[in-house]
């Protein structure tokens, strides 16, 4: 094989490998069903709240600069569907509003996005014609008696259940002790999906009788997705460049080795993503410091995805979601390595190596259009046998083939999902100069 040929294969692989810096998985397929959460007030007694009044309306959110409000066939048919589900569960539903014990409020958002936080639940003063707290008594304000964290996109209702009972006396705020966020409501055609809505409705109410809370509400984050997949492609692009300046009869580095891997993951037991995969690369070199020992740095990254179908989760204080997810597992292990090697003259050349460092894993659970994660740190330990294969022994060009298993100290806790320790095998194919 010459060394022309030699190169192009070469270059195959680092582009293979290059093609293999994915990260986040694909959500397209997250925004065709629906989503449902729900919180309560675990202090309130719902046992002594037995009537309730349900305006015959839905208000539109965003839809103009005047209050609107949703009153077609479909807006009663999701009315009534929300009173035959209160009534099922032992409540009244009373005409008078100064007689009823809890009033609920039926809300659309058409065209607008919002977000709501723990710190600043009151979002809606700085949208004209909501739903106001005078609307129901002499309250001043709205009180969430639990943390509120979800965001507000077009095709999302929203329901809400206010405690009537509560006190109204000056500088008090009207509790909300039940709520529910419903996404995901408007198909490719922009026009609302009524089955899926009406389930979605349906399924908030069976959220009540399970007990079920936000996860870890306090301490869920967020970040832009792709932005280290572009650091790992900036890695396998300089890769690609040195690959590329190599001279024509000797190694980059006189004594010296680099390897450059695509590599393909297989989690071992029930894991937070469980299936293989072949996101994942492996850039290391080394020092011969004696004929038949190397050692060096290694960095290298792997991405596990899982398809969850939809489920409701209890979150625990209160909330339940219900939500198709993908999950994303992410490693990104580096340190040292060292390689005892054999017949380092001949064209095969096998070894037997060990890497020892730190490893970085980010568990990441996305639904609907949020992306919430935990990341961790962790040991990190892998032994690996392989074979370094060069055609022309006097020029360091050739292949490398390797098997390795891995072992990881990180853990952590996603949704209602935990992860202790990460056990790995996999299969590294690449170049090696």
């Amino acid at each position: 094989m010459t060394v022309k040929k030699l190169r192009y294969l070469a270059y195959a692989l680092v582009a293979v490998a290059f093609c293999a810096c994915q990260k986040e998985p694909s959500t397209s397929g997250l925004h065709k069903d629906y989503l449902v959460y729900t919180a309560y007030d675990t202090e309130a007694d719902f046992g002594a709240l037995d009537t309730y009044y349900l305006p015959d309306s839905i208000l539109l959110i965003g839809a103009a600069d005047k209050t609107e409000y949703w009153k077609d066939d479909n807006a009663l048919e999701i009315v009534n569907t929300v009173a035959g589900r209160m009534n099922a569960a032992g409540y009244t539903r009373t005409d008078d509003k100064e007689a009823a014990n809890v009033g609920l409020q039926l809300s659309y958002v058409q065209k607008v996005t919002y977000f709501v936080g723990y710190d600043y639940p009151y979002w809606w003063w700085y949208y004209p014609y909501y739903w106001a707290p005078g609307y129901w008594g002499d309250w001043v304000g709205w009180h969430y008696p639990y943390s509120v964290y979800y965001g507000y996109t077009a095709g999302s209702l929203l329901m809400e259940m206010l405690d009537l009972l509560a006190d109204q006396e000056s500088g008090k705020k009207l509790p909300i002790v039940w709520d529910s966020f419903i996404g995901g409501l408007l198909p490719s055609s922009h026009k609302v999906n009524m089955q899926r809505t009406l389930d979605a409705v349906n399924q908030a109410f069976r959220h009540s009788n399970s007990r079920l809370t936000w996860p870890n509400s306090l301490t869920a984050k967020n970040r832009p997705i792709m932005k280290t997949s572009k650091y790992l492609k900036t890695i396998a692009f300089c890769a690609l460049m040195l690959a590329a300046a190599m001279p024509g009869k000797a190694q980059v580095f006189p004594n010296t080795y680099i390897n450059i891997d695509w590599q393909v993951g297989v989690p071992l037991g029930a894991g937070f993503a469980d299936k293989a995969s072949g996101w994942g690369m492996n850039f290391e070199g080394g020092y011969f410091v004696t004929p038949a020992i190397t050692v060096g740095p290694f960095i290298s990254y792997q991405t596990n995805l899982q398809s969850i179908s939809r489920q409701t989760l209890d979150l625990g204080n209160g909330s339940a979601l219900t939500t198709n997810q993908k999950h994303a597992l992410f490693q990104l292990p580096f340190g040292v390595t060292g390689r005892y090697n054999w017949l380092t003259d001949s064209v095969f050349q096998p070894y037997a190596g060990l890497k020892l460092g730190a490893n970085y894993a980010e568990m990441s659970s996305y639904y609907y259009i949020i992306k919430q994660y935990t990341d961790t740190w962790g040991f990190y330990l892998s032994p690996e046998i392989g074979v370094s294969i060069f055609p022309r022994p006097d020029y360091r060009l050739g292949f490398h083939v390797a098997l390795y298993y891995s072992y990881s100290t990180n853990s952590g806790d996603v949704l209602t999902y935990s992860m202790d320790n990460i056990n790995n095998f996999g299969i590294r194919v690449g170049i090696s100069f």
